[in-house]
This record gives C-alpha cells, structure tokens and sequence, in this order.
C-alpha cells in the first residue's frame, strides 16, 4: 500500500492512517455540508431542527434550563422526551450554532468517532492497519447511514458507533471495557438515542449466545463474577449518569405505548435493499399501496462485488472464526426481514419491556452489514498477500468508488427536491413568544411534512398536535374544537382570568373572581407545577393544569419545577465525578 512504501515512522504512519479516516468521515457528509449553507430540509430533520430550536432559545432567550417546551401539545417535559439530548455532550452544538448545523455537526463527530472506533475493531481482530483503514472507509459510507441521516433521523447518528461498541462487547471480560461499554450506554440514552441503546443491546447478546471471538455466557458469567467490584461500579456509573433519561420518562409517562408490529419483507424488497446501488428514501419498490417501511428503513447496500469476494475467501480459507460473524449477521438478518413470522424472535422482543419500544424491525439490517463488513475485511486481509498489487488495488478502488456512490445518492436525491427545502437563513431567529394566546389543531403544516418548527415563529400560538406525538395525558383542546373555551377559564365561579405571560417553564396569570372559584389552563398538569403563592391550591383535572386560588383577586406566577429534578442532578453529577475519578486511574 502506499502508505507502507513512503520512508515514514510508525507513529507518523498512523496518523496519517488516522487522518484519511477523519477525512473520509468528512466527506461522508460533504453534500449536506455543501447544500445547508443555504438550504435545509423539513423531513425529520425539521422535527430535530426544531428540538434544538427549543433548547437554544430557552437558553439564550429565556435563560432557563430547557426542561419545558410550552408550545406543543399543551406543553411537554423536554427531558421524558427519548429523543432530547439536553444531558448529552452535543448540546453544546445546540448553544454555538443554529440547528441544522447543531444536528450536522453532532452526526459528522459520531462518524468521526465511529470510524476510529470501526478501525480499532478491526485492528482488534488482527487484520493490518492498511485494510482497517480501507474498511473505516467502507463503514461510514454504509447506504444504510446516508439513507436515514438524508430524511433526518438524527437520534441514529449514535449508530455510527457500532464498531466501537462491538470493540468493547468483543472485550467485555477485561475490567476497563466493561466500564467503558456502561459509559457508551449511558451516552446513548443521554444522545436521545434509544434505538442505538437497545439495537447494540442485542449485539451484545447475539454476539455471547452465539460465541463470537470466543466470548460466551460461561466465560462472560465469570468474568463478571470474578470481577464484581469492576461489574458493580460499571452498573453504577450507568444507572447514575442515565438516571436524567430513565427517572423522567418513568415518571411523566409511566405507562409506555410499546408498538407491537409483525412486518414481514418480500423477498423483492430485501434485494433491492441489499444490492440496488441506487438508493434513495424516494424509492418505491413494488405496489405502493402494499404496506411495507420506507426505503430508508429497509437499504443497507452489500453489493453483489462484496459478496462475491467474500464468498470466495470463505472457499479458500475454511476458517472457524469467520462462522460466528456468519451466524450473527444471518441472525440480525431473520429480525430484519420478519421471515417465518410465527418463530421470528421480533414477535418474542414485543413481549419484552424497553425492547418492546423499539419498532421498524428492518433497522436491524444494519448490523448485518456490519458483520459483513468485518468478513469483507478478513478477505481483503487475505486476497491482500495472494494478489498481484495491482489487481488488488482495483479491488479495493473499485469497492471505495461504490461505497461513496451509494452514501452521496440518497442526500444528492433528497437535496434537488424543492418540496423538501427551506432556507435555512430561518433558523437565524430564536423563538421570541411571551405569551400563548390560542392552540391550534396542528402545526402550520400538516403532521408528517415535518414543518412543525415553523410554529415556533408564529407568535403566542401553540399546537394540539406535532410531528412526533408524545403521550401527555391532558385534554387538550384547538381552537378548531366545539369544547374549546381558551387558553384560560373557570370551570367553577364566575370572574374574569387571563394569561399574562407563558414561556418555558414559567406561567403568570391574572384573575379577578366574584366567588372563590376553580381556573383551568389549556396546559398539561405534568406533575411538576408549583405556585409561588402558598395559598393557592395546584391540581388537575382532565389531565390539566387547575388551580384554586384562597382570595377573589390577585397575580399568580407558576413554576414547572418537577420533583424528579431532586434526585436526577444529584444523581448526573456523582457518576460524572465518578467516572472522571475512574477514568483517570484506568487511562495511562
């Protein structure tokens, strides 16, 4: 290769090794870096633009903690929402720069971080440095990352570390690797990203069941026996550091609406998803009519040249290894497609809680790519040596021009659709309202369109529905409803109320009663309201912030301040001491 021909140390070797990694990390994202100066998309990417929206105002706006989003559906508990991410690294991002940049920059630093980690991996399994780096390459280029980040799943940018956590679940009996696997799961349920927390989950336990590297459950049950101390402390660091995830959504919805589903893929389907280079989440295949996912949910290009090169490997090298990356990737590939639906185990995971969540089963292609990326590896490392120079550097020219084909076609699709666009110049403002002065049926568009951040920046109005519906209990009423009575009313006595200002977190109202009376806000009670004024009774009814205040006339200010808050701070900063503490004495 020719990195191994240039008269250089090893240390100057590796970074540059490390280098074209971090550059083709980059360049992953080179067409939504290009296009977002001047156009954003609505898609998911508006309801991710728009969590980040809420975040940055109330921040540098209202200069508050963003615990409370007032505008939507009555008012939500931004923390019990899973896709949030105000406890995670990346708000930063949501503080420096308007959203569509936040959530750009967030994805191209995963895939930064998921490349070195996908070449870690590989270095762990003994392939030399020249060809991890080709596979860090073909990894982050997967058509199953440009697919969905093209229609905005931001919250599945966290997937880009798969590699590094299956580097960490390869090496789960060593002491540090299992306090560095707690740390991963802790981010990803502080990164909002529930899927990449249950899906790698999985790997973990497909990757013991079936023997992976030698790792199984007797070996890994000693481990964790022998180790206790180390086993102990890793559950607490995680329960610590993600009891600001867990704790609100236990508490604010502490019923769960799991989505049981049985999704079974035509075989048509799951080869264009595997092998049609031309990708894009426009794709229909078959009768549209016919109810299968998205295409974005199903691609997760192989290519026929890949399995062509390692289907010959495998009949040269009959290698034991190689079968439990077989087995597992075949595995993840039964969940995906919902074949034999009566035994397919995604009907056993609807019955089991947290996994249960999780929907769209053919998500879980991914990770047959990645065990098919890991063999494509072992061949190249072994093609490598049995190959003249030449033809293999074909080989591997022809397998990085077709990686970087499928990856920019689903954004290059996406991007030329005016329907899809918005300037992003639009994001340049903060949300400014004072006040909620009416609640509309949806937002500006329809939900679906993911236009719903455009309500943001109509004035004092809030929606009864959102892109993404989140459970809250109340009963919300739009002005398009018969029972509609605004955003303030007397259920009992007679008077006059209003709503003297409404922003993140705070209420402020006026009344002027003839009778000691009940007042109702058209605003979720959420456990967690609280008057400044002793003397004013704070309750619910339908669901809904009610208050009964000890005197005929008066100002009354309300705080969302939920007890939940006590214990998750607390909680968030010990196992960030702690894990600073640990870190320090494990790292050299």
């Amino acid at each position: 290769m020719l990195i191994s021909k240039i008269n250089l140390s090893q240390s100057q070797e590796e970074y540059l090794r490390w280098t074209a990694i971090v550059i083709s990390a980059v360049a992953a994202f080179i067409i939504p870096l290009y296009k977002i100066p001047h156009h954003t998309l609505f898609l998911d990417w508006g309801y991710f633009n728009g969590l980040s929206l809420v975040v940055r105002s109330s921040i540098l706006h209202y200069g508050t903690f963003p615990i409370h989003n007032p505008w939507l559906m009555g008012g939500i508990d931004i923390l019990a929402n899973p896709q949030s991410r105000v406890f995670s690294p990346f708000v930063v991002f949501d503080l420096i720069f308007i959203p569509p940049y936040a959530n750009l920059f967030a994805l191209i630093t995963l895939a930064i971080v998921g490349s070195l980690g996908f070449y870690r991996l590989i270095r762990y399994l003994d392939i030399n440095k020249n060809i991890a780096v080709i596979g860090s390459i073909l990894f982050i280029h997967a058509s199953w990352f440009s697919l969905h980040f093209s229609v905005g799943h931001i919250i599945f940018g966290s997937f880009q570390l798969i590699g590094l956590a299956f580097y960490f679940i390869l090496r789960i009996r060593e002491k540090n690797f299992k306090i560095y696997y707690a740390l991963l799961n802790a981010f990803f349920l502080l990164d909002g990203a529930i899927y990449a927390f249950i899906f790698t989950n999985l790997l973990f336990a497909a990757s013991i069941l079936f023997c992976v590297n030698g790792l199984n459950p007797i070996r890994f049950a000693k481990s964790v026996i022998i180790q206790w101390k180390t086993s102990l402390l890793s559950i607490l660091i995680f329960l610590s550091l993600a009891s600001v995830r867990i704790l609100p959504n236990l508490i604010v919805h502490s019923v769960g609406r799991p989505k049981g589903e049985s999704l079974v893929l035509s075989l048509k389907y799951v080869f264009h998803g595997f092998f049609n280079p031309f990708q894009t989440p426009l794709t229909v295949i078959g009768d549209p009519g016919t109810l299968l996912p998205p295409f974005q949910e199903v691609g997760a290009y192989l290519g026929l040249f890949g399995i062509l090169i390692i289907t010959s490997f495998l009949f040269s090298v009959k290698s034991r290894k190689s079968f439990s990356y077989i087995i597992v990737g075949l595995f993840f590939f039964w969940l995906g497609s919902g074949w034999l639906d009566g035994i397919n185990p995604w009907q056993l995971f609807q019955h089991i809680p947290i996994l249960n969540n999780a929907h769209v089963p053919s998500r879980t292609f991914l990770f047959t790519y990645l065990m098919f990326l890991i063999l494509l590896c072992f061949a190249l490392g072994f093609f490598a040596a049995k190959l003249q120079p030449a033809i293999f550097k074909i080989i591997v020219g022809l397998l990085i021009a077709e990686s970087l084909f499928v990856s920019a076609y689903p954004y290059y699709n996406v991007f030329k659709k005016d329907r899809f666009l918005c300037k992003t110049e639009i994001f340049d403002a903060l949300i400014v309202s004072n006040t909620i002065d009416k609640t509309v049926a949806q937002s500006s568009e329809s939900p679906g369109s993911g236009k719903d951040f455009l309500l943001y920046f109509e004035t004092d109005t809030g929606s009864k529905s959102t892109y993404e519906p989140i459970s809250t209990g109340g009963k919300i009423r739009s002005v398009d409803d018969a029972d509609y009575l605004g955003e303030i009313y007397l259920v009992k006595g007679k008077g006059t109320v209003s709503i003297d200002n409404y922003t993140p977190g705070k209420i402020q109202i006026s009344y002027d009663l003839d009778t000691i009376s009940e007042i109702q806000l058209n605003t979720n009670y959420l456990a967690g309201w609280n008057s400044s004024d002793s003397g004013i009774l704070v309750t619910k009814s339908d669901g809904l912030l009610t208050i009964k205040p000890d005197k005929l006339s008066g100002k009354a200010v309300f705080f969302y301040r939920p007890d939940y808050l006590f214990a998750i701070i607390p909680l968030f900063i010990f196992g960030l001491s702690l894990s600073i503490v640990v870190l320090k004495k494990m790292l050299p």
